[in-house]
């Protein structure tokens, strides 16, 4: 169920298609369709699991204690404080003006001091400026399939393969 955890929140963030890894019932299937917050519904099955192992005497209750669910929904809502919190307008508009504006009125400044160098120094620090406009912009969703983005797909089969490690050392 973990795979499934981490691959469902990739997804959710994501806003793509829904596709479980690990076995899941029929029942459960419809569940998880039938949520409206699909990387929780997975983090109550692995809860249950784990209540589960629990009275079969699988797991000890320290081992219960240390696999705290809690995490999973913090780290779901982290992630999705970071995706659905934009670069607020404002700002982004108060950059680009104070780029304008600043690129215009430098020249002035550098002109006597420089002369014709004026016009290179000008066009270096605009490049600079924009190109840090452009990055705020750019890692603002850093979910996404952009190569700039987090390498998400990597991240969750690596996931995958080491909780199928862990389990197999067992």
């Amino acid at each position: 169920m973990i795979p499934n955890f981490v691959y469902t929140l990739k997804w959710h963030l994501r806003a793509e298609q829904f596709e479980l890894e690990n076995d899941i019932t029929e029942k459960e299937t419809k569940q998880f369709f039938a949520s409206s917050h699909k990387p929780t519904q997975v983090s109550k099955w692995i809860y249950q699991h784990l209540i589960k192992m629990m009275r079969e005497g699988r797991v000890s209750e320290n081992e219960y204690l240390t696999l705290n669910l809690n995490d999973y929904i913090a780290s779901a809502g982290a992630c999705e404080r970071i995706k659905y919190t934009p670069m607020p307008f404002s700002y982004k508009v108060f950059l680009k003006k104070f780029i304008f504006i600043y690129v215009i009125t430098l020249p002035l400044g550098f002109v006597t001091a420089f002369g014709y160098g004026t016009v290179l120094i000008s066009v270096f620090i605009f490049y600079v400026l924009v190109s840090m406009e452009q990055l705020t912009e750019e890692i603002e969703d850093p979910f996404g399939t952009d190569d700039t983005d987090l390498p998400l797909d990597d991240m969750c089969d690596r996931v995958a393969i080491n909780v199928r490690d862990i389990l197999e050392e067992e």
